[in-house]
């Protein structure tokens, strides 16, 4: 039993953290020196595994808080290096608790996912009235971006596109997710 607990908990003795507020690309060097071939923290991955298994009917989805409680301990747990957080399911998480640990973890990062360099490019993109030109110039800047913040943004995409299209259920349409994100 004392072998089993060692395997799904690696202690983090030290003060810092080391999932929220960690840059990506230190994130995504330490999981891979650990065996991860995801390309993206394994937080986002199981967040977003667990959200399309589960989550896209639910009612309010992103309007509804999780519990403050759920979310301190899985964020304490995830940075103890507690990977049996992990697993949603069995920690008894809701949905909304999932999607405000992964809020939490976005609004953490040191850079946004829409880097600084490209976030005023980003924003006046918004301004430009032709569709056909705006989504031309909006793929030369997602080019830009690193590669782990791409794969992110496009899987958060995808999630809310598929929130979107079942909003009959969620009632979570793009005009309601916008806002709450």
């Amino acid at each position: 039993e004392k072998e089993k607990e060692k395997d799904t908990k690696e202690t983090n003795n030290n003060a810092e953290p080391i999932v929220f507020g960690v840059p990506l690309e230190k994130l995504i060097a330490t999981e891979r020196s650990k065996g991860s071939t995801l390309g993206m923290p394994i937080l986002v991955d199981k967040c977003l595994s667990f959200l399309f298994k589960t989550g896209i009917g639910t009612e309010g989805i992103f309007r509804s808080p999780g519990s403050v409680k759920t979310m301190s301990t899985l964020q304490h747990e995830i940075e103890l290096g507690n990977n049996a957080a992990l697993d949603f399911e069995k920690m008894g998480c809701f949905n909304e608790d999932i999607v405000g640990i992964l809020k939490r973890y976005l609004r953490e990062l040191p850079e946004p996912l829409l880097t600084m360099n490209l976030q005023t490019q980003f924003l006046k993109l918004m301004q430009t009235k032709e569709i056909e030109a705006r989504d031309q110039k909006f793929l030369e800047l997602f080019n830009q971006l690193p590669e782990t913040n791409q794969m992110i943004t496009k899987l958060l995409l995808l999630f809310l596109f598929n929130v979107s299209i079942n909003s009959d259920y969620n009632r979570m349409t793009p005009e309601n997710l916008a806002p709450v994100i």
